[in-house]
């Protein structure tokens, strides 16, 4: 689903991972019931499609201690919020603590988002985001989690990131 681009896999360490992760665009969609053990959040029946349109995210190892960063970029970043409050509900940041909590590995990373997916598009542009920091760190942190556990993972940021995460 997304192309990953790092330095070969080996004794050195990687310092840096870009993901490429397309948009994608609902041919059907049929919104459920709520479910309080999944937060409130509905059950869908969709069938989902990628489109040709691509964010980059960009993971860089930070030094140990230094926290987060988070960085956009782009012509279609409409409205997203970028104040430091706001920035915590971001997906890709989501994302970036559910891996850390996951991998045991402290969010120490910078990300790079180069938005050309529209924000509030309905193109999963946030989704999409999250999924590439997902397959990001799995290289960069070396967890080396399986397409299912990242999966699994992606599910609790957002319904349709594990879509994101492997395509289907």
């Amino acid at each position: 689903m997304s192309t990953i681009d790092s330095p070969a896999i080996g004794t050195a360490t990687i310092n840096a991972v870009s993901v490429d992760c397309p948009a994608k665009t609902n041919l059907t969609l049929h919104v459920g019931p709520s479910h309080a053990e999944w937060g409130g959040r509905h059950e869908l029946d969709t069938i989902y499609c990628a489109v040709g349109v691509y964010d980059t995210v960009t993971a860089t190892r930070k030094a140990p201690g230094s926290g987060f960063s988070l960085n956009l970029e782009g012509a279609y970043l409409g409205d997203l919020a970028s104040s430091g409050s706001d920035m915590r509900r971001n997906h890709a940041v989501l994302a970036l603590f559910a891996m850390a909590e996951a991998s045991g590995h402290e969010p120490d990373v910078a990300l790079n988002i180069d938005k050309r997916i529209p924000v509030g598009a309905g193109m999963a542009g946030g989704s999409t985001d999250a999924a590439a920091v997902l397959r990001a760190l799995n290289v960069l942190t070396g967890a080396n989690f399986s397409a299912e556990q990242l999966r699994a993972l992606a599910l609790t940021v957002g319904s349709d990131v594990p879509y994101c995460v492997t395509g289907g």
